[in-house]
């Protein structure tokens, strides 16, 4: 008789496929048939077809004849009598794994507890030899970047100047000494040219870049430049300055559209600061909705947006000027233009969804030049993500896109936008912000992960294809939530468009 099964088992379709090579029931005369158990051997002629040591139930399924038909570490799989073959996967420290099965062909997934990478194979596979594919995984923590972040919210009608009282802060405290450089678009404000320029007098070495259009109709410099172009001397650098306004940038052919600044030292603060906010110094900004996040103390990343602002202080115009670099502390900055394929859209590639992912966009330009993205989102919504977003509405950007709009609208998708009348009526806010959060599986190994991109990175063409850009990316449970956070506050200002 064929042995005893020790346990249940469920079989997956590779195992099925496996049984032309799996032992069958022993037997004394090789027709499969067990003499011992009473049986003759013999079969009706409607039951020719019936394998060996099975009997044809009411639905004309073949099954082995009884439970005694499987014994030790065999099982009765498609009629046939194999052996479970791998026993449980080991669990290095820190790991959690998860089997649909011990026989070839069944799976075993392993997970990490927060805050922690997994290095290896996520996944392993149950061999006809009874072992496990490849090597258990580990599961090493990482540390999260130490990040401040801030937002902005200036009631309808009035500003909100949070953003520039912190850089005034951080600027006050670049002692003698250090290296503070800057890149913005769009700068005017007094204030922010004097914290510039005394700490130039404390003896840092201040640089700044600023794009070309900050000038007045007579060919006059805004205020906040004119007074870094006479304290700071040849330390300013105004992108292509005799190009026409918003048609060179310092890398790309139209705007630098940058708002960062790096310092190699703070009092207080550590070295190897990264500011990046998506407002400009700018009057406008004051009456609009924007972040910021400092990173502190990430070499990498500091050194990656150093080497990007010698690179625009060089002026060399680069439309395909694309990199990224990974920073030491989990961090990654892209930084543009680009002319082949879109950031985002291959960053939602290695997004996976579960029960428990979301996404949040907060963005202030999205252009039907960018639906690609609108739609792998949709796409992360009918795969289980749930997906949230915000836009503003810029009439002579043609933003939101309609076809982004059609693209969202969607199941469940919470899609809702900053109306531009309300605003210009002192009733609604302006969105400036330019983020997406990402809570979810991500990349090969389907980590969960939280995620945050930030920068000055709209979702148009032109921030793709032409400007200056920096995008930075975080790993952080922390910032995320802060980000979410502001999502939600910002969220009940907003007019809902689907569902």
């Amino acid at each position: 008789m064929c042995p005893r099964p020790a346990r249940n088992a469920t079989v997956s379709l590779l195992t099925a496929a496996l049984i032309s090579m799996m032992l069958a029931c022993p037997s004394t005369d090789g027709t499969g048939i067990d003499h011992d158990n009473g049986d003759t051997g013999e079969t009706d002629a409607g039951d020719e077809d019936v394998p060996p040591d099975t009997t044809d139930d009411d639905a004309g399924d073949y099954e082995c004849q009884l439970t005694e038909d499987c014994d030790g570490d065999d099982v009765c799989i498609d009629a046939t009598c194999v052996a479970v073959e791998c026993s449980d996967p080991s669990t290095p420290p820190g790991t959690s794994v998860s089997t649909d099965g011990y026989l070839p062909g069944d799976t075993a997934t392993y997970d990490c507890e927060p805050e922690h990478d997994l290095i290896g194979d996520r996944q392993r596979t149950c061999t006809e030899d009874g072992a496990w594919s490849g090597n258990p995984p580990s599961c090493t923590p990482f540390s999260p970047p130490d990040v401040q972040t801030l937002f902005t919210y200036p009631p309808p009608g009035d500003v909100d100047d949070s953003i520039e009282d912190h850089v005034i802060d951080l600027l006050d405290t670049a002692p003698s000494g250090s290296k503070v450089r800057a890149s913005f678009y769009s700068f005017s404000r007094v204030r922010v040219a004097q914290a510039f320029v005394d700490a130039h007098n404390r003896g840092a070495d201040v640089r700044v870049i600023v794009n070309n259009h900050n000038v007045h109709p007579d060919g006059s410099y805004y205020a906040g430049v004119e007074l870094l172009d006479e304290e700071l001397g040849n330390r300013l650098t105004i992108c292509h300055e005799d190009e026409e306004p918003q048609q060179a940038g310092c890398v790309g052919d139209r705007i630098n559209h940058n708002k960062f600044i790096t310092f190699s030292e703070l009092v207080g603060g550590g070295d190897h600061v990264v500011m990046q906010t998506t407002s400009n110094m700018n009057n406008p900004q004051r009456e609009e909705v924007n972040t910021l996040v400092t990173v502190h103390g990430d070499t990498g990343l500091y050194n990656a947006y150093l080497d990007h602002w010698n690179d625009q202080q060089a002026q060399q115009i680069d439309t395909d000027y694309y990199h990224y670099v990974d920073g030491d502390d989990d961090t990654r900055v892209y930084f543009f233009p680009r002319q082949e394929g879109d950031t985002i859209v291959e960053i939602l590639d290695d997004v996976h969804c579960d029960d428990d992912s979301s996404l949040h966009v907060a963005m202030a330009w999205f252009t039907d030049a960018r639906v690609e993205i609108a739609q792998r989102l949709a796409d992360l919504h009918d795969d289980g993500c749930a997906v949230n977003v915000l836009i503003d509405e810029r009439t002579d950007y043609d933003t939101p896109g309609s076809n982004v709009v059609d693209a969202l609208s969607t199941g469940d998708i919470d899609l809702a936008y900053f109306p531009e009348a309300d605003f210009q009526a002192g009733d609604g806010m302006k969105l400036h912000s330019k983020h997406m959060l990402i809570d979810a599986p991500f990349g090969d190994n389907k980590v969960h992960q939280q995620l945050v991109l930030t920068g000055s990175h709209n979702f148009n063409v032109s921030s793709l294809e032409r400007n200056d850009e920096a995008l930075m990316k975080l790993r952080d449970a922390q910032t995320h939530q802060d980000f979410v956070d502001d999502w939600n506050t910002l969220r009940p200002g907003a007019v809902t468009l689907h569902p």
